[in-house]
């Protein structure tokens, strides 16, 4: 899966430290979702030329890398996929969306979603509400596979 997604600070999938990987199509999509409970993936959703978007990926950038070693994080471009986003519900930019799988027998689901630029703080909060327990999965509907 890893010609499907690439570092943002490289069109190739190839190491460069960043905290953020870009997800190019609904393939890189699906393989950046969790994989295991208590793994936490957050998605950034941007278009280029979008200046509230440029803003929020410097924010969001920052939260990854001080959080890089409890959560994934990633960034697709609307453009990219626009199906895949419309089926997610991505209406604006910039959106994060919060992904979690509360068992091994459970498929992914949506813990939160929040919208515009100044939302990236929302994003921290969540963080660690998932990971000081303040998430109560039981609150999520999610499908069993």
């Amino acid at each position: 899966m890893a010609g499907f997604i690439a570092p943002i600070a490289s069109a190739a999938p190839r190491s460069t430290g960043a905290a953020v990987t870009r997800v190019r199509d609904a393939r890189g999509f699906a393989a950046a979702l969790p994989q295991r409970p208590s793994e936490l993936v957050v998605i950034s959703f941007v278009q280029a030329g979008c200046r509230a978007c440029r803003y929020a990926q410097r924010q969001f950038a920052r939260v990854a890398a001080d959080n890089n070693d409890s959560a994934r994080f990633f960034e697709l471009d609307v453009a990219a996929a626009p199906a895949l986003c419309r089926d997610l519900g991505v209406a604006a930019v910039p959106q994060f969306q919060l992904y979690a799988r509360p068992s091994t027998d459970a498929d992914v689901g949506v813990l939160d979603t929040v919208s515009g630029p100044q939302a990236v703080h929302q994003v921290r909060e969540r963080i660690n509400e998932f990971y000081s327990g303040g998430f109560d999965m039981s609150d999520y509907e999610f499908a069993s596979t």
